[in-house]
C-alpha cells in the first residue's frame, strides 16, 4: 500500500513539473527586456519581409515601396482597441517629432465586421489624426506573425526588424529610445 502512494505520489509530481517546465517556456514573452515573444525573435535582426498593405482606394502596395530608404515605424491597431486608443496620442507625438526623418506606418486591422477601413477612417478623422491609412492583407499579419494589437516595429533605414513591442502601452519616452537607438 505504501509502496502504491508513493509510486503514485512520485508519478504526480513528475507529471506536474513537466507541465509547469512546458507552461513557462510555452508563455515566455520577453527577451532580454525588450518584451519580445519567441515568436517574433525569428524576425527581429533580419530583413523586413516583403509586407504588402491596402491603401485608402483599396489598392495593394509593398510597405518597401512607401518607405524610401527612411527608418520606419509600424503599428498595428484597431479603432476598438483601447490599449490602441491610448497608444496613438503618443504615436501621433513621435509623428510630428519625426515627421520627414521617419516613415510612420500604421496598419489598421479590418475584419469588416467589428472594424471597417470606414470605420477606421472615421476615428482618424475624428481625432484629427492625419497619419496616411493603411490596412492590414494576410501577408502583412502572417509575415510578421501578428498575433496582437497594438503591435510595435521598428525598422533600420537598411530594412531591418530592429525591435517588436507588443506591450500594451509602450511611453513616449520608451518608443523614443527605441527609434533613436
Amino acid at each position: 500500500m505504501k509502496k502504491s502512494i508513493i509510486i503514485i505520489t512520485s508519478i504526480f509530481i513528475s507529471i506536474l513539473a513537466v507541465a509547469v517546465f512546458i507552461f513557462v517556456n510555452e508563455n515566455k514573452t520577453q527577451d532580454s527586456g525588450n518584451n519580445i515573444s519567441s515568436n517574433y525573435q525569428k524576425v527581429v535582426d533580419k530583413k523586413l519581409p516583403n509586407i504588402t498593405v491596402y491603401n485608402k482606394e483599396n489598392k495593394e502596395i509593398s510597405i518597401e515601396s512607401i518607405t524610401s530608404g527612411k527608418p520606419v515605424f509600424i503599428m498595428y491597431w484597431a479603432s476598438w482597441c483601447p490599449d490602441c486608443q491610448k497608444q496613438l496620442p503618443i504615436i501621433k507625438k513621435l509623428y510630428d517629432e519625426y515627421k520627414g526623418r521617419i516613415e510612420f506606418i500604421l496598419i489598421n486591422i479590418a475584419d469588416g465586421e467589428r472594424e471597417t477601413q470606414d470605420k477606421a477612417l472615421s476615428y482618424l478623422k475624428d481625432k484629427k489624426y492625419d497619419f496616411n491609412y493603411y490596412s492590414a492583407t494576410e501577408n502583412a499579419i502572417d509575415l510578421l506573425k501578428i498575433n496582437t494589437i497594438p503591435t510595435k516595429v521598428i525598422v533600420t533605414k537598411d530594412g531591418i526588424v530592429k525591435n517588436i513591442d507588443t506591450e500594451k502601452f509602450s511611453s513616449y519616452e520608451k518608443l523614443k529610445k527605441d527609434i533613436e537607438s
